[in-house]
């Protein structure tokens, strides 16, 4: 889990694109959301949105959600778009 944990902590450098105001689903959460739906092959929103509510229970609070659903396809897709590829390779180690 410390490699899970290590890579989490510089997802946090991350910034939100989204505003503050009525943000419902923190950008670091879904960023985590979608890491292991791609290690488990799920290359579309909508497969990491089935995976993530196939596997709810176990990806909720670990991954920092506080709502007792997934995030929708919109959701994921809306932020994932606010995140620029310097933002995500900046704050990753190298």
């Amino acid at each position: 889990m410390e490699a899970a944990e290590s890579l989490f902590m510089c997802l946090e450098q991350v910034p939100d694109p989204k505003r503050a105001r009525g943000v419902r689903r923190p950008c670091q959460a879904i960023l985590r959301l979608t890491l292991p739906g791609l290690v488990c092959s799920q290359t579309t929103m909508a497969h990491i949105v089935l995976f993530a509510r196939m596997n709810w229970p176990a990806l909720k609070e670990p991954l920092g959600f506080l709502r007792d659903h997934p995030p929708h396809t919109t959701t994921i897709s809306c932020t994932l778009a606010g995140v620029s590829h310097e933002q995500l390779q900046g704050a990753l180690p190298r």
